[in-house]
């Protein structure tokens, strides 16, 4: 993973700013799962409240489920990683604490 777009994934996942959400980038009422936080931190613009491939706007795509080709190239982060993090978030259901604290040790 790219190292200042780690770093600044890590800082926003500890900053209490987002509410967090579970099955998907964003539930639409303000919580995002931790790939829905990178979303904002690689596209701050972008809304990532999408469910489908189709609908979603630049940057916030999904493909399967999971991030679009070009954000997971920005951010460096490969199909495997995004998966485990999905898996973190979802069903572990672990804080955003505690995935940074393992973003910062495994990415």
């Amino acid at each position: 993973m790219k190292t200042e777009i780690k770093e600044k994934w890590v800082v926003a996942l500890r900053s209490g700013a987002f509410a967090q959400a579970r099955s998907r980038l964003s539930d639409g009422n303000g919580g995002f799962c931790c790939l829905g936080v990178l979303c904002k931190v690689i596209h701050p613009g972008d809304d990532p409240k999408v469910h489908s491939a189709s609908d979603a706007p630049t940057g916030a795509k999904l493909a399967n489920g999971f991030l679009d080709t070009e954000t997971l190239n920005i951010a460096g982060l490969i199909d495997e990683e995004q998966k485990t993090l999905s898996g973190l978030n979802d069903v572990r259901e672990w804080d955003f604490a505690r995935i940074a604290d393992w973003v910062e040790s495994n990415l």
